[in-house]
């Protein structure tokens, strides 16, 4: 399991607590008097005072170490967008029991725990099965020396306009785009954002003509946020089930051409859940392995099945 910054402040405290009784709490020596730790070390300088220095340095990377230290090869992956993103699946006895040893997910704590469903927390009573698990299997099991962190983001129900700075959802009471930022910045202590997957346009796509503009801005806004003005971001088209989202998928299809770093993926026959609006459960699996596939050939890395 990845650390947690609680236990590593455990540890650490428990540390010199122990460094303290050591050098304090009288004891008795061979010869039946009363010595500390101190004392012994002005006894025995080489051996003695090697030992409390270390001891010293051990507790210091300990304290220091309040939240876990950036990992070289933990790879981060932003999910964003409204419900098909956050997933409305049914959570089957399969999809309860899905997880991947390396793969972990930013909660609403903001701490790391092993990803399950549902990775989401935007609606608890309707979350369920969402594309971003089976994304993130796919990219640990294309590179087993990786380990891969989720942060979900994503706000059902919300419209692009709403993935601004400041701007408000009402029905959640929430500000998506600066708890985004906020969620992101804070995994960025851990690790390193290596792309954005954003899936959104339900609500938008009677606007569809002014929707690609706001999207590339998007983008940009979160590349600045990241330090990175090559952050791979990965879209992808709304269920073709519904004949209504055929003019919105023919715009978003046009983004890799509008901007550098980015791809589609299709929607091609996947199903939904009856609603005609939310992407069963075997779909959002199969989307987010499409995901990963658009992520690694962006990042140049092993393609995954």
């Amino acid at each position: 399991m990845f650390p947690n910054p609680r236990w590593r402040a455990d540890r650490a405290d428990a540390c010199w607590r122990a460094l303290w009784h050591a050098a304090v709490v009288p004891r008795a020596s061979d010869n039946g008097r009363s010595v500390n730790f101190l004392q012994n070390a002005l006894m025995s300088p080489i051996v003695h005072m090697t030992t409390w220095i270390l001891g010293l340095f051990c507790c210091w990377l300990l304290s220091s170490a309040g939240v876990p230290a950036q990992e070289a090869q933990f790879d981060i992956y932003v999910l964003m967008g409204q419900s098909n993103m956050a997933g409305r699946g049914e959570i089957t006895q399969q999809y309860r029991a899905q997880e991947h040893p390396e793969v972990y997910m930013l909660n609403k704590e903001l701490e790391w725990v092993r990803a399950r469903h549902p990775l989401h927390f935007d609606k608890p009573k309707i979350a369920g099965v969402g594309l971003g698990l089976a994304f993130g299997i796919a990219m640990a099991e294309a590179d087993p020396d990786k380990k891969i962190g989720l942060v979900p983001c994503a706000v059902g129900g919300t419209r692009i306009a709403q993935w601004k700075p400041g701007a408000f959802d009402e029905t959640t009471r929430t500000h998506p785009y600066d708890d985004a930022v906020r969620r992101i910045r804070e995994a960025m202590k851990h690790g390193t954002v290596k792309g954005i997957l954003w899936h959104q346009g339900e609500g938008d796509r009677k606007s569809a003509a002014a929707y690609l503009p706001q999207l590339i801005e998007l983008i940009g806004r979160l590349r600045t946020v990241t330090q990175n003005d090559k952050l791979p971001f990965v879209a992808g088209e709304l269920g073709r089930y519904m004949k209504s989202h055929e003019h919105f998928n023919t715009v978003i299809a046009d983004l890799p051409a509008r901007t550098s770093n980015t791809a589609v993926v299709s929607s091609e026959g996947l199903t939904h859940t009856g609603d005609g609006t939310h992407f069963d459960s075997d779909s959002l699996h199969e989307l987010g392995k499409r995901y990963a596939q658009a992520m690694a050939r962006l990042l140049n890395e092993p393609v995954p099945e």
